[in-house]
């Protein structure tokens, strides 16, 4: 019975010395990760750099430039809507019809706006207008009418059903 209990306790301890060993085998593993990872450390310190070398920069002359680009834009849409000095259009059928279609989406807060209509499909009247463009980072699809010279009919939807 004593010679029972003795390799017990010898069983014991040695299970008891292997799972010591393991687990400062694991720690030791551990360690090593966590001095890897220590580059880490300054990366608070990198981003408050990068946001400081943000905030000096100079971003007003490029806001006005972009001001600029769009105020001409408006200009060309204007030129090729409204007639010319003679009384004729300006532009052709389809031009007027673009513009009118891209400047009415630019004024309802769509951007990146794509026409998928052919030109011929432009000139007709009433012209229907096939796009898809951006509104607050979710993709639109949907008709435009154009009658004459007013926009018709919008029936413009979301390419998601459900929030995810």
């Amino acid at each position: 019975m004593e010679l029972a209990l003795l390799v017990l306790v010898c069983l014991l301890t040695a299970a008891a010395l292997f799972a010591g060993w393991r687990l400062h085998r694991r720690l030791g593993e551990i360690e090593e990760r966590i001095q890897d990872s220590s580059a880490l450390a300054f990366l608070p310190d990198r981003v408050q750099a990068v946001a400081r070398a943000i905030e000096s920069a100079d971003l007003g002359g490029l806001h006005e430039r972009v001001e600029r680009l769009a105020e001409g834009v408006a200009r060309v849409e204007d030129l090729v809507i409204t007639p010319g000095e003679n009384g004729g259009p300006a532009g052709t059928r389809e031009q007027q019809v673009r513009a009118r279609v891209i400047r009415h989406l630019r004024d309802e807060g769509y951007s990146s706006i794509r026409l998928q209509t052919d030109a011929a499909e432009l000139g007709m009247d009433p012209a229907v207008v096939r796009i898809q463009a951006l509104k607050r980072g979710a993709l639109i699809h949907g008709t435009v009418t154009v009658t004459g010279d007013e926009i018709g009919e919008v029936h413009l939807d979301p390419l998601y059903t459900a929030f995810p």
